[in-house]
């Protein structure tokens, strides 16, 4: 019955997965004080209520704003905050809305996605208390675009350009974007470019509709 939006008494599939799980790891799980619980009890109590560990917790809000991410995306706004990147990363590997996208040559994870489905749930609880969970969206942005401008351009993430073109006001994202061509150019990374730029453009397809966007420049 939480698992709102669908019509006659349907449920979404993915929520109920979730709280048929939910149910069975806590037998004493009371369904009638689900039922009368404000808010998202599933991301309320069974997300953030288990999230114990400092780092991971502070770090929430830049997870599910990127989504998916690499420790070098998330690393200055958590050190900004005096949070350990390391043992926020590592926090965040062990839980289980989230799943490692891809592996560095050691073996450990490398590139981290946030379930999409509760990535938009959790996004609404965090937005809502700004207090609780502190985000500065425009800073994490310019960091973001920071990242994409140095070092070798074939090594900068593809998460990195997604998400600093969406943070991004449109007259930033085409100053950045503009350099960034100049990168690609000099470095002759035509093969990394050509896998960046439709994901790019995707991002800044949602902008096209409401006003000033680069994606005639992407």
């Amino acid at each position: 019955e939480r698992a709102g939006g669908y019509a006659d008494g349907d449920v979404n599939p993915f929520d109920l997965s979730c709280y048929s799980d939910w149910a069975l790891s806590e037998p004493q799980l009371d369904p009638a004080d689900l039922r009368t619980a404000p808010g998202d009890p599933y991301v309320e109590q069974r997300i953030l209520g288990r999230l114990t560990d400092t780092d991971v917790r502070d770090a929430l809000p830049i997870a599910v704003e990127l989504g998916r991410f690499d420790q070098a995306m998330v690393e200055p706004s958590l050190v900004r905050r005096g949070i350990d990147p390391t043992a926020a990363f590592a926090g965040l590997v062990g839980q289980e809305w989230v799943s490692v996208v891809s592996y560095d040559t050691e073996g450990q994870p490398r590139v981290l996605e946030v379930n999409e489905h509760l990535r938009r749930r959790i996004r609404t609880l965090v937005n809502s208390d700004p207090a609780r969970f502190p985000l500065d969206r425009h800073r994490l942005g310019m960091e973001l675009a920071d990242l994409v401008l140095r070092g070798a351009v074939e090594h900068v993430p593809v998460e990195a350009v997604e998400s600093a073109v969406r943070l991004l006001a449109p007259d930033q994202a085409g100053r950045m974007w503009a350099r960034l061509e100049e990168r690609i150019t000099a470095a002759d990374a035509w093969a990394w470019a050509g896998q960046m730029t439709p994901r790019a453009a995707a991002v800044e397809v949602e902008r096209a509709g409401d006003g000033p966007t680069i994606l005639a420049a992407i």
